[in-house]
């Protein structure tokens, strides 16, 4: 099964992909790995567009196919409903989308803290209303990823029961 972690920028995805990572085994594939040069420019600009976020996926995918993953722990955004509809049909088979959440403040002081990232936090007030729609009657598994470290692990040992 391919888990996708996605969130606002600053979430945690990655990190609590990680975690998840070292309780299965299962390989992460980190979606900002997957951004060309002319992408982070793109972002850093504030332009970044559906096609280009489909064309991103479309290199996850391939890279998958490649490594001949059909379990994995793959982290992105995901914004929009387009994005997260395309993913779940992206492998051919089995998907599940968790949905990373953290307070916005957190989220704020975690992009400040990034060293060298193309999405800083002066992006993120003009990106959520450009491109963040809510999940909403979407099937996705919620983590929330705050300050409650006894919270998230409860949390992903729940994911990883359910599988």
């Amino acid at each position: 099964m391919l888990y996708w972690f996605f969130g606002l920028p600053g979430s945690g995805k990655t990190h609590v992909a990680k975690i998840v990572s070292q309780m299965t085994g299962l390989p992460v594939y980190e979606g900002d790995s997957f951004h060309t040069e002319d992408d982070r420019r793109v972002i850093a600009a504030g332009a970044f567009t559906l096609a280009r976020r489909h064309a991103q996926l479309e290199r996850i995918r391939l890279a998958l196919q490649t490594a001949g993953t059909l379990d994995a722990l793959v982290t992105h955004a995901l914004p929009d409903k387009a994005s997260r509809t395309l993913v779940r049909g992206l492998s051919g088979h089995a998907s599940r989308l968790i949905y990373v959440t953290a307070p916005l403040t957190l989220i704020r002081k975690r992009l400040a803290a990034r060293r060298d990232h193309h999405f800083g936090p002066e992006l993120l007030d003009a990106w959520i209303p450009r491109h963040w729609e809510e999940p909403e009657g979407e099937d996705c598994f919620v983590i929330e990823n705050g300050t409650d470290d006894r919270l998230l692990e409860a949390q992903l040992r729940k994911l990883c029961a359910d599988g």
